[in-house]
């Protein structure tokens, strides 16, 4: 594994942990996840028109993921 691999795996790691703290420690637990997700999708509206778009064959799956 490279070292650039290793600290992009820690990070994410350390924000996950971050994540949990912040949800655990809050008093409504449903809504500070719901804030969390939303700030997420918030930072990475940005960088949506440069990526790639999702192959037809993974659209069903997708559509399955958003509903559930």
């Amino acid at each position: 594994m490279t070292f650039d691999i290793l600290i992009l795996v820690l990070l994410g790691a350390m924000l996950h942990a971050g994540w949990n703290a912040l949800v655990k420690s809050g008093s409504d637990k449903s809504l500070d996840a719901s804030l969390i997700a939303a700030g997420a999708a918030a930072c990475s509206l940005p960088f949506l028109p440069f990526l790639p778009f999702p192959s037809p064959v993974a659209i069903p799956f997708l559509i399955a993921s958003a509903v559930l």
